[in-house]
């Protein structure tokens, strides 16, 4: 039997004050034997607002959640086959621009500037997995918007994919897979509707960084951070009192040089920092000032810990054994350090949370 939804009786005439009666889950109804919905009331409902809920509860109508005045329909939508619905719309559009997506798997696995890119979906739906219950709660087709959406993000995908795709720039692809991202949260917004947009916007905003940044930023890009790992390198052998000379990213030091090449400029521990910033800051951190603050301190600590593992490598090569430029320490050794650079972030999480708490009490 559907359960439906009876507010606590009602004590005197009607028009006089309503008692605050909680209701027992599967407690008999005295209305066609039926089961009460486990609701507790903050304030006694006057006598309309118990009649106007109980019609909605009657009629099946309504659609509420357990302890904020919501309850299951007596016809639920067929969640599982909007589920299956979403699921061929997706393999659909992969199917459709399956062209673009095969470019974007390619550069993902073959340069590693760019292998953190096949992870990122991967992520969006642990997340998608993780907001379920809020999500699903406000399932609801909204054709109206959804479909218009649908056919605008997909013939602009098209159109991208035909224009763009074979130009000689390094935007092309970016340009298409951001087409393609839209087509997917319009058609998550198809299926699912405005209100599980708010739930799930930490996901599909997440699927930002599955674009490709073109590859004259990405040099850029990496070039700041052989800057920037120069920079902490030159300092530590100042303060070490180590006697050096430098010429760009050439450092001349006693017994063995360093070259900080593009390979040593950290860009995978920065990707790496940079996701688990994101991921941390949105479970712990509530104020968005936090959120990016954190995130914006992994790209300077993920520089530190890789200069910091440069000179360790220089320091164990001069005074200990050669082989340890070329050792696994030097090829494995950023897993070691980037254990560093995770638990000096989580000490920046902690100093974060510290300043939230104090910034609520004043």
């Amino acid at each position: 039997m559907p359960a439906k939804l009876e507010i606590g009786r009602v004590a005197g005439v009607a028009g006089r004050k309503a008692m605050r009666t909680p209701v027992i889950p599967n407690e008999p109804s005295p209305i066609n034997g039926q089961c009460r919905v486990g609701i507790q009331w903050d304030r006694p409902p006057g006598l309309s607002s118990i009649m106007g809920y109980s019609q909605k509860g009657l009629s099946g109508t309504g659609r509420f959640a357990h302890g904020r005045g919501i309850v299951t329909p007596s016809n639920p939508r067929p969640l599982l086959l909007i589920c299956l619905f979403c699921l061929a719309f997706w393999l659909l559009s992969i199917g459709t621009f399956w062209s673009p997506l095969r470019q974007f798997l390619s550069l993902s696995l073959t340069n590693d500037r760019y292998s953190h890119l096949v992870v990122i979906p991967f992520i969006s739906a642990c997340l998608m997995y993780w907001k379920r219950r809020d999500i699903f709660r406000a399932t609801a087709f909204d054709l109206k918007i959804g479909i218009p959406l649908v056919l605008v993000a997909a013939g602009s995908a098209w159109w991208f994919s035909l224009r763009l795709l074979s130009a000689p720039n390094d935007y092309g692809l970016s340009s298409v897979i951001l087409a393609v991202l839209c087509v997917w949260v319009a058609g998550f917004l198809l299926c699912y509707g405005v209100r599980a947009l708010r739930p799930a916007r930490f996901a599909l905003l997440f699927l930002l960084l599955m674009i490709p940044i073109p590859r004259v930023l990405m040099d850029r890009v990496i070039l700041m951070l052989q800057v920037g790992t120069g920079g902490v390198i030159h300092a530590l052998f100042t303060l070490t009192g180590t006697p050096l000379f430098r010429q760009g990213f050439t450092f001349e030091l006693p017994g063995v040089g360093i070259v900080i090449a593009e390979e040593s400029s950290s860009i995978h521990s920065v990707w790496a920092l940079f996701i688990t910033g994101l991921l941390v800051g949105h479970f712990f951190l509530r104020s968005f000032p936090a959120k990016a603050c954190l995130t914006l301190l992994t790209v300077p600590i993920a520089v530190f810990t890789n200069a910091v593992r440069i000179v360790t490598i220089w320091f164990l090569a001069t005074h200990v054994n050669v082989d340890f430029m070329y050792g696994n320490l030097h090829r494995y050794g950023g897993i070691l350090f980037s254990l560093i650079s995770l638990f000096i972030m989580l000490f920046s999480l902690w100093m974060l949370r510290k300043l939230e708490i104090t910034w609520r009490r004043h």
